[in-house]
Order: C-alpha cells, then sequence, then structure tokens
C-alpha cells in the first residue's frame, strides 16, 4: 500500500501525524509518528498493515478458491492471525526487555474486503542499525544475552515459542536494555508436527525447525546462542571462511548443511573460553544437551559478569598500588624517520625485509554505547528490519577508496623501526540512534486468557497467510545477500519508487561497485543523493567518498568535506572519522593534527573503532602530541577488543619492538597470530619474519615460506620480496634464481623498492641473467628515485668503480650523500 493511502488517514487516535517512513518489512510498513503537547513533541513508532494488501492480492486468491465466501473468510482469518500478535505484545506489556505495546485499533473497509491492522508502540533502535556500525564488545553480547534470556522467561511463563530470534528482531533502548521484538512468528506452546513451515531465519534458526521436526523452548535457546556466536565471530556464520567478502548463495549453503547435518560447531574466534562454552552449550545440535530454560542459561551468563568484576577491581588495585610507588616511566624517543621496511641489502642485499609495512585500512567499527543524536534520525522497530551487508564492511584495498598516506622505503636491518599502521579507507555508514522512551500513553487492557486463546486458534491459518505479504525490501536483501543481484535490483528499485531510502542506497551501492549492473558512476551519485535527501547518513558519506577520490566527478576535496560534516551532524562515526582523516592527510584543508585528534575522537567516543585504532597510531608517532606508547596501546586495545585486525597488528609491533612494554616475542606472535586470522596480510608477513629470524621462535624456513605465501596471496609486497630472497639465497629451498626473480618482478609490480633493487643486483652480480651493469643502474635509479637509500649507496659504488659508466667521482660522491642524508 502507498504512503499516501496511511496519511490519508490522520490523525491516528486522534492526534497522532506521520512523520516519516522508517521501515517495510514482513505485512507492512512502519512509521515514525508524532504529536504536539503542551510539553512538546512526542513521538511513536506506527505499524501499518493493510489486508489484503491491494486488489491483485485478492484476485490471486480468488483464481484459487473460486468461492468469494471462503476468500472473504481467508482474509478476516489472517486478521485475527495479526490481531494475535497486538494481543500478545499486550500480554507481555510491563517487561522491560520486550518492546513494549502502546495501542492499537482495526479499521474494516467500508465499500471492499479489506482491513487496516494500525499499532502503535515504542521507537527503538534495532540491533542491526548498529551492527551497520560497529560490532558489540564481549560484555555487551553477554548483556544482550540476559536480557533476551530474561524475555524468552516471561515467553516460557505463557507457553510462547518466538522462533525468529536474530539480529533483526532485537532492539536497543536508550539506557542499554536489549528487547526482543516481532512476535510474528511466535506461537503458543504445542507439539509441532511436520504441517508446520519452516519460519525464521535459516542463519539462527535451530535445526529441528529448519527439518519440520517436533520442537520447544529449545529451538529460542539455540537461535540466541546463535545471534551470539554470530557477534563474537566477527559477524560470520559458522564455517563462514574468514577471508570471505560477504556471503555468497554456495558459501551459505555449504554452512547451513554442514550445520544442520550436526557437524560440530568450532568455538566463536573472539569468545574467551567461558563464554564459548555458554554459546556452544546452547547451540548444541542436540536439543537435550542445550540449556532447559532460559533463566538457566541466563544465570550462567550473569556468572561471567560477576567474574569480570572481580577481575576488575584485582587489577584497579594491582594498577593503584604500582601507580603509587613510581610515576609511569616516559616513552623512549624513536628515530623520525618512517622506517617500514628492513632490507639486509647494503652492497649485495643478501638478507630479507624484517619489518612491518605502513598500510592504511580500517574496518567499520562503531559507538560504544547508543546515543540518541537527534530526535529525527532514522530508527526502525520489530518487524521490519533485516540485517543488509555493509558496504566495505570486508576491508578493501586501499587504493579502491584512499590514496596512499607515504611511500613505503626500504632501509637497512640494523636500523630496527617500525610504523604502526593505520589510516585510511572511507566507509559507508548508516549510524545507529537510539531514542527516548515514549511518554506513557492511554493502554488498552486484554486479557492474558484472550489472547492464549486466539494464538491457539490463530496459530495455522497465521502460518499459511505469513508468506504472502513479504515486504520488497525485505525481499530485495535475500535475493542481494544470495548473489542474485537481478532480482534484487528489480525489487529495490520497486521499493525505493514507494519512497524506501534504504532501497535506494542500496542500489546506490551496487551501481558504484558493479554488483549486477555495469559499474556506473553517476547512477550511484544520482541514487546516493536520492537517499540522502531522505535522511540517509550512509549515502552522504559514501558521497564524500566519491568527491574525495574523484570517482565519477571531478576529485573535490571541499564537496567531499560538505558531506562528511552533513553525515557527521546526522551522527555519522564514518562522517566523523573520514574529517579526521582529511585533517591528518592534510586533503582540501591545512594539515591539523589538533582538529584530527579532535575528530577521532568524537568517532571513538561513538564506538568507530577504526578511529580508536588511528589516535593510537598518532600517540605512537607522536603526530600533535607528544609520543605516548602507553596510550598508543589503550587505543589498540580498545579497538581490537572490536575485531579489529589493524589494531591487533599494531599490538604485535608494540610488542615485538618493546615500544612501551617489554619485548616480548611471545604476545607479539599471539597479536599477530590475531590479526592474521582476521585476514590481515601484513601480521601474516611479521610470522613469517618471526620464523625466517627466529625471534621468539627456532627457527623454521619452512614455516617462514608459508607465512610469507599467505601474505603474498593477500597482496603484501614485501613478502613477495622476502620470498625472492629466500630463492636466491636457498634459505630452507632449493637455490632458484628464476623463481627469485619471477618473485621479485611480483615485487615491484605492487610498487617495491626493495624488489627494485634487488632486481638491481641480480643484474650487477649475474646471478641468473647475464651480468649487465646497464639494466642494474636502471634499476638502482627506479629505485632512487622511490627513495630507496641502499640503491642510492649502489649508484655511487657504480659511479665509483666505474662499472658500465665512466668513472665519475663527483656522481658517486653525490649519490653517497644521499643515501647518507636518507639514512643509509
Amino acid at each position: 500500500m502507498e504512503n499516501s493511502y496511511y496519511k490519508g488517514l490522520e490523525p491516528f487516535w486522534g492526534e497522532w501525524y506521520i512523520d516519516k517512513l522508517i521501515g517495510e518489512g514482513s505485512f507492512g510498513k512502519v512509521f515514525r509518528i508524532i504529536r504536539n503537547t503542551s510539553s512538546g513533541q512526542e513521538e511513536a513508532a506506527l505499524k501499518a498493515i493493510t489486508i489484503p494488501q491491494n486488489n491483485s492480492e485478492y484476485s490471486e486468491m480468488l483464481s484459487y478458491e473460486s468461492d468469494e465466501h471462503t476468500v472473504n473468510a481467508y482474509f478476516k482469518d489472517a486478521v485475527m492471525n495479526l490481531n494475535k500478535e497486538t494481543l500478545l505484545m499486550a500480554a507481555l506489556r510491563g517487561n522491560k526487555n520486550i518492546v513494549e505495546y502502546q495501542d492499537h485499533v482495526v479499521n474494516e473497509h467500508k465499500n471492499e474486503v479489506g482491513w487496516d491492522i494500525l499499532i502503535r508502540m515504542e521507537l527503538l533502535t534495532s540491533l542491526t542499525n548498529l551492527l551497520r556500525e560497529r560490532n558489540l564488545k564481549r560484555d555487551e553480547v553477554v548483556k544482550l544475552g540476559i536480557d533476551i534470556c530474561n524475555a524468552l522467561t516471561v515467553c516460557q511463563k505463557y507457553g510462547i515459542i518466538h522462533r525468529d530470534i536474530k539480529p533483526a528482531n532485537i532492539f536497543i533502548d536508550k539506557n542499554g536494555n536489549y528487547k526482543l521484538g516481532d512476535f510474528g512468528v511466535s506461537r503458543a506452546m504445542e507439539k509441532t508436527q511436520g504441517f508446520m513451515s519452516k519460519k525464521g531465519t535459516y542463519s539462527f534458526m535451530a535445526p529441528e525447525v529448519y527439518k519440520g521436526e517436533s520442537y520447544g523452548v529449545a529451538a529460542d535457546i539455540y537461535s540466541l546462542g546463535m545471534v551470539m556466536y554470530f557477534l563474537m565471530n566477527a559477524r560470520k556464520i559458522p564455517f563462514q571462511p574468514f577471508e570471505s567478502k560477504g556471503l555468497s548463495f554456495r558459501v551459505r549453503e555449504e554452512c547451513l548443511n554442514r550445520r544442520m547435518s550436526g557437524e560440530r560447531i568450532p568455538a566463536p574466534t573472539f569468545a574467551d573460553k567461558a563464554l564459548a562454552e555458554i554459546i556452544l552449550k546452547a547451540c548444541d545440535f542436540n536439543q537435550e544437551n542445550r540449556y532447559h530454560s532460559a533463566k538457566e542459561m541466563a544465570d550462567d551468563l550473569s556468572k561471567l559478569i560477576i567474574i569480570n568484576q572481580k577481575q576488575d577491581e584485582q587489577t584497579w588495585e594491582s594498577s593503584h598500588i604500582e601507580s603509587c610507588k613510581e610515576n609511569r616511566p616516559e616513552a623512549q624517543s624513536v628515530s623520525t624517520e618512517n622506517i617500514d621496511n628492513l632490507n639486509v641489502v647494503q652492497e649485495k642485499h643478501e638478507g630479507q625485509i624484517k619489518s612491518g609495512e605502513l598500510v592504511n585500512r580500517e574496518e567499520p567499527e562503531k559507538p560504544e554505547e547508543i546515543i540518541d543524536y537527534d530526535s529525527d534520525s532514522d530508527r526502525t522497530i520489530a518487524m521490519f528490519e533485516t540485517l543488509p551487508l555493509s558496504h566495505n564492511s570486508d576491508v578493501k584495498s586501499q587504493d579502491q577508496y584512499t590514496k596512499p598516506v607515504e611511500k613505503v622505503t626500504d632501509t637497512v636491518i640494523e636500523n630496527k623501526t617500525e610504523i604502526a599502521h593505520g589510516f585510511g579507507n572511507k566507509i559507508e555508514d548508516k549510524t545507529p540512534k537510539s531514542d527516548p522512551a515514549p511518554k506513557k500513553m492511554k493502554k488498552v487492557i486484554f486479557g492474558i486468557l484472550i489472547a492464549i486463546a486466539v494464538l491457539i486458534i490463530a496459530a495455522g491459518l497465521f502460518i499459511k497467510f505469513s508468506g504472502n505479504a513479504i515486504s520488497k525490501y525485505e525481499h530485495a536483501m535475500e535475493y542481494y545477500l544470495e548473489g542474485d543481484y537481478t532480482k534484487a535490483k528489480e525489487l529495490f528499485e520497486k521499493a525505493a519508487e514507494d519512497g524506501n531510502t534504504d532501497s535506494m542506497y542500496w542500489l546506490g551501492l551496487m551501481y558504484h561497485d558493479g554488483e549486477g549492473v555495469s559499474q556506473d558512476y553517476a547512477k550511484a551519485k544520482e541514487w546516493y543523493e536520492k537517499a540522502a535527501e531522505g535522511g540517509y547518513v550512509g549515502a552522504m558519506n559514501n558521497l564524500g567518498d566519491m568527491y574525495r577520490n574523484g570517482e565519477g566527478v571531478s576529485q573535490d576535496y571541499v564537496k567531499a568535506k560538505e558531506w562528511y560534516e552533513k553525515a557527521a551532524e546526522g551522527g555519522s562515526t564514518s562522517g566523523m572519522f573520514n574529517l579526521g582523516d582529511m585533517y591528518h592527510d592534510g586533503e582540501g584543508v591545512s594539515q591539523d593534527y589538533a582538529k584530527a585528534k579532535e575528530w577521532f575522537e568524537k568517532a571513538a567516543e561513538g564506538g568507530y573503532a577504526g578511529a580508536m585504532n588511528n589516535l593510537g597510531v598518532m600517540y605512537q608517532n607522536g603526530e600533535g602530541v607528544s609520543q605516548d606508547y602507553a596510550k598508543a596501546k589503550e587505543w589498540y586495545e580498545k579497538s581490537a577488543e572490536s575485531g579489529t585486525a589493524d589494531s591487533m597488528y599494531n599490538l604485535g609491533v608494540l610488542y615485538a619492538l618493546g615500544e612501551g612494554v617489554s619485548q616480548d616475542y611471545t604476545k607479539a606472535k599471539e597479536w599477530f597470530e590475531k590479526a592474521a586470522e582476521g585476514g590481515y596480510a601484513g601480521a601474516m608477513f611479521r610470522l613469517g619474519g618471526m620464523y625466517a629470524f627466529g625471534e621468539g621462535v627456532d627457527q623454521d624456513y619452512l614455516k617462514a615460506k608459508e607465512w610469507y605465501e599467505k601474505a603474498a596471496e593477500g597482496g603484501n609486497t614485501y613478502a613477495m620480496n622476502n620470498l625472492g630472497v629466500m630463492y636466491e639465497n636457498g634459505d630452507g629451498v632449493s637455490q632458484d634464481y628464476a623463481k627469485a626473480k619471477e618473485w621479485y618482478e611480483k615485487a615491484v609490480e605492487g610498487g617495491s623498492t626493495a624488489g627494485m633493487c634487488n632486481l638491481g643486483d641480480m643484474y650487477e652480480y649475474g646471478e641468473g641473467v647475464d651480468q649487465d651493469y646497464l639494466k642494474a643502474k636502471e634499476w638502482y635509479e627506479k629505485a632512487a628515485e622511490a627513495g630507496e637509500t641502499n640503491a642510492m649507496n649502489n649508484l655511487g659504488i657504480i659511479y665509483e668503480n666505474g662499472l658500465g659508466v665512466e668513472k665519475d667521482a663527483a656522481k658517486a660522491k653525490e649519490w653517497y650523500e644521499k643515501a647518507r642524508e636518507a639514512g643509509t
């Protein structure tokens, strides 16, 4: 039904008016509604459902049942089934962990068969909106589990099975309480048989529900466990590869089949042992092995909070005693040079690169607490939200979204300094916002006995009818996640015609990335602008990206900054982050570390993990602040809690170099391994270096080669160069100059100056190639132009000794001086 139709029904309850559409899904649409009172403006959510939705739906049903009386009775029964959901919410009212019902009315059409069901309820922030912006921290996931267990305990008391627990049906109020909503597929507890259809979401569905077998309370416990698993596993379902960019239909089906066949689920990657045990018990394939009640699960989760409180007290006490003994020592000073690649090339470059790299990628991670940025922000309530893939939610290569921060150089191995990684991708965002709790409205009291009676009578027909009214947007998202972009685009377009800003945004995204369509920046911009007009902050942020990167438009930092500012004003932490990035790099503005820090801090306050990481980088490098390794470590740790691989890598660097901490290769290796699990190629390179040089581990060239190869697959040019060194020197492999040259050339394609220098070496010394001083000189010159100091030194040697050129003491001296000035 068109939005204008519902506008024609105003005012609702005599005083409420539609402000805007904020969601649509099963059965109908959700609007933000407002009313003006003497004390100010109040807001609520209106769930509007029309049955049948249009004449074509009625005609379609009539084609199955030629008897109009039967068809009319069918739709009337459907109204009863939907009314059941309202009665159910009314019966459960008063529980702080269940979405609060306020009022409802059913209006029958006068001149045709049809009904409008209008339900008013509290306006809340959905978990899916929050997940667009960041991951939940461990303690937040524990609280979510306890809160939803409390909701399920109430449901169990009244014999109700929710049967569709998923992030889209979990909400957060301004006090940080998690609430369960959408009882659209809930039903009275009874023995279910094969006639039951599989209602619910497969990614979180219990095996017994999926198979159409008998099920009970354990099915809800399983689904809650899967939600917690998802949140503690970097938002990936069991068996989903960490390196996968999204969830294709094939991968999803494979993961689903493995889970439904009873294969043991691995522990969630970022859960500690105690939490993992609770999650895995809830998700046990065998119903009998799961928790027998939600209360039992809540009790176990509550113990984790008590344990953490005791640990926090002990940590505070010990740290307080230490701080009383002496002040924190000042951080040691380091070289002002940015040293990113340690290459044992002095005269003949026979060693390997040992340090990390300066790479600039961030994940979209996000507010530590739910903040009500403004009363007009987009919010959705239960029943109408689906979890989308966030644009650039998987880390993309830097050159897709941003220019390199600075060129990477290679220096001799004696100078063992390393720059932390930070500052990069511009990530779209739809910032979640929470709402003030609405004032109490008049309440219609329904008897619990009536509610249960209606539930039992209507259960079967409700299941049958529910599939007829799935929203265009939700259908589109289902097709999108399955990789059917053609059908997704078709439905997004239809939903966009109805004014759905989410669909406008996703159409822009499809054209921006060329998913299912030819990449078309002009169309992407057009759809982003439409979504931005509707207040969609993610679209504003992406428009900023397009102007910043010159995608389909002339590069324009001024316009980019304007769009980022609009996004930031709307509460977008990505917009705040990108403004910080522009001030940090001096893009379109004068470089200003103070303003960069200010914007990063605002984004970090909102929970944006990438901003936390970059604050760590600023403190580690002393950019606009006094160099402070302790603060750098604090920021990296906060960011790492959200699963950011960049920060895990940077923590590994601190421990490997002993910056602000005692040098500890064991801890460095642990952090590098965590970052590598998250797909970060730089960490794989560092692990290869640890095995190659025996840092904290026994020297093992085979393991070094394995890690270098993994890093090289991820595009790490340092790893490519070091594989060349291994083949050139025969370290752990048979000496093979052809393979060495091949790896050096691959590294050079990625811009490696070490690779250029090492190719120069091969031609200078005739290793695997005919000795050719002119080609050696050419490679050294390319490397020197890119800032490679060893190449500068080697050019001095060539001119001093007349290797392929006339002896020239002046030129030799010139190159030696350049190398010395650069630090060789």
